[in-house]
């Protein structure tokens, strides 16, 4: 099916409140996700990864060597406080996150944060790989990261590696059960149809013109 980066970032948004996230959380993890489409990214497949794991509370990061890190690193929670350290500019070092569950989605947080802050993000991953990441555009080499690496998050001056943007996807190709998860999981934000509810005003109006 193609769905267009509105739907994505709305749809997900919902799955997390349906999982449990706070809003606030939620609406990262779907941003996050429509950014990685926007690349050409299965950024719906990333945030359910990320989605699926049980709700956790927010750890504090541990100062090692000039370096943050982060010891229990859900990438919907660790993520996005990772990546507001750096742009509070609380460590000059970078950010390192542990056995990440969803490192696509580590990528997505920092394209909205280089959207949101102009700002260029570089990743480095246990395995070997890179990434460099700015507002409109996304840099991979080496082996893709896969759930369990180690990352490291540093921001650096715009310009190096991905001055040159590419145009962003519009249409994007979303595989069906996927899509139909992220459904299932919105459903439980619904509220349940009831006379009381009806009478308030939820569901569809009772004349032609509601």
């Amino acid at each position: 099916m193609i769905g267009s980066l509105n739907e994505i970032e709305t749809m997900l948004r919902k799955a997390a409140v349906g999982s449990g996230f706070p809003v606030g959380i939620a609406e990262d993890i779907g941003r996050a996700g429509a950014w990685l489409a926007s690349q050409g990214h299965d950024g719906v497949g990333a945030a359910l990864k990320a989605i699926r794991v049980r709700f956790l509370r927010p750890v504090m990061p541990v100062n090692e060597h000039g370096v943050l890190v982060f010891h229990t690193s859900h990438s919907a929670i660790c993520g996005p406080s990772a990546i507001d350290l750096l742009v509070a500019e609380e460590s000059a070092c970078g950010v390192r996150l542990l056995h990440v569950d969803s490192p696509f989605l580590i990528i997505g947080l920092a394209g909205t944060a280089s959207v949101n802050y102009g700002i260029e993000i570089d990743l480095e991953f246990s395995h070997g790989g890179e990434a460099s990441v700015s507002a409109q555009n996304l840099v991979l080499s080496g082996p893709l990261p896969v759930p369990g690496t180690d990352i490291v998050i540093t921001i650096r001056k715009s310009g190096r590696k991905t001055a040159q943007g590419k145009p962003l996807i519009r249409g994007v190709v979303i595989g069906e059960d996927t899509w139909r998860e992220a459904e299932a999981l919105a459903a439980r934000t619904y509220v349940a149809s009831t006379e009381e509810s009806r009478a308030q005003g939820a569901g569809a109006g009772m004349t032609d013109n509601d």
